[in-house]
């Protein structure tokens, strides 16, 4: 129970369809870390008691809320409730906000393809609630680029529902995904290549630009193996993690790294490189000051879970060391 001096979290309150409770299950997901800390709390309608009024609880809950999130797909405009009833009072509430009332804010997530443009609240010309992603769906995101931009989307609205707490907030944040970043270190340790997924995955949810975090993710995808036997899908998602740890910090063996994997993968199964190319990333890797980031003790790790390679490219970096 909150005491009489203490500041009660902002209300989240996740508007979408039954049929979606897929979609509802992953927004959760990646909401849990705020809810069990105390910093938001997160409503949907599986908290309505049996007996209650199923319009007025929602439509109460609705107005106590700080943040609306709203689950965008053709199921979800389908509803009558939807569109009859919860959309138009989050729009009456919305128009009164930006006229000085409560604040409210209001996320909208285009799921799956709809015709969302047709809603009021969302329409191009009239107003004014910027749907995500810019262009396309979830659906359409590989799982990777649909975690990255959720894990994105809750660290910022972690600082916005924090207030002036929000830099402490934060940094409990990033304290745990630095604790889910040791556990992913153990089992990477003990060969336990699918925990250390999750606890990578843990650790970049909870701070996405953790770069360290996606570089061992990188490293823990290969299982053990040369990137060549791998397939084009794991393969992928290492390059997705390693760009991600370029774009973070981008280090000497951030780039030096993801050239090795893709000459292995692409070259030895006689394919075509897609850009950046192992060439591309090595002239990267070797300029401005990116070669005083060099770190032998991190490659000599890196090298502990992944088998030497004898390629121009690992000849390449013996000769610069």
């Amino acid at each position: 129970m909150t005491g009489a001096g203490e500041q009660r979290p902002p209300r989240l309150f996740l508007s979408y369809s039954h049929r979606n409770e897929n979609w509802r299950d992953l927004f959760l997901e990646h909401l849990t870390p705020l809810s069990e800390r105390g910093s938001m709390d997160v409503w949907y309608d599986a908290r309505i008691e049996h007996g209650e009024d199923w319009f007025d609880r929602i439509a109460v809950e609705i107005k106590r809320s700080r943040f609306i999130v709203v689950l965008l797909t053709a199921d979800f405009l389908d509803s009558d409730f939807i569109r009859r009833e919860e959309l138009p009072y989050i729009e009456y509430l919305w128009s009164a906000a930006t006229q000085g009332g409560q604040p409210l804010t209001i996320y909208a997530w285009v799921c799956e393809p709809c015709r969302w443009q047709e809603v009021s609240l969302f329409s191009e010309q009239g107003s004014r609630i910027q749907c995500a992603p810019r262009s396309g769906s979830l659906a359409e995101c590989p799982d990777d680029e649909r975690s990255r931009l959720l894990s994105h989307w809750v660290a910022g609205l972690a600082q916005a529902g924090a207030g002036p707490t929000g830099s402490a907030r934060t940094q409990m944040l990033v304290d745990d995904a630095h604790n889910a970043y040791k556990r992913g270190k153990a089992s990477l340790e003990a060969l336990d290549y699918r925990s250390a997924c999750a606890s990578f995955e843990e650790a970049e949810r909870l701070f996405p630009e953790f770069a360290d975090a996606h570089y061992f993710h990188a490293i823990a995808l290969l299982g053990g193996r040369r990137a060549k036997k791998v397939t084009g899908q794991t393969l992928t998602r290492v390059e997705r993690h390693l760009m991600a740890a370029i774009n973070a910090r981008g280090s000497f063996l951030d780039l030096f790294m993801l050239g090795l994997f893709k000459w292995d993968y692409y070259q030895e199964n006689k394919l075509k490189m897609p850009p950046p190319t192992t060439e591309q990333l090595l002239e990267a890797a070797v300029s401005g000051d990116r070669r005083s980031t060099f770190s032998q003790d991190l490659l000599d790790e890196t090298f502990r879970h992944t088998p030497w390679i004898d390629t121009a490219v690992t000849r390449w970096l013996t000769a610069e060391g």
